[in-house]
């Protein structure tokens, strides 16, 4: 399993970061599945990131408004 890391466009009361979701996949269509699933969930997503984007999604979440 392979696990994606949702940016969100929400941002956190107290710390001022953007949200950020975790989603696990079998699937080779992973981030597709992902934002689908954030969509449901009602995240509005920024971006999605797969595994070997980590770093790129903490900087991401971490951007000052």
């Amino acid at each position: 399993m392979k696990k994606y890391i949702i940016v969100s466009n929400d941002r956190d009361p107290e710390t001022g970061d953007r949200l950020m979701f975790q989603f696990f996949a079998r699937s080779k269509r992973g981030k597709a599945l992902a934002r689908k699933a954030a969509r449901v969930a009602g995240v509005d997503v920024l971006e999605v990131f797969g595994p070997s984007q980590r770093a790129s999604a903490y900087a991401l979440s971490l951007e000052p408004k």
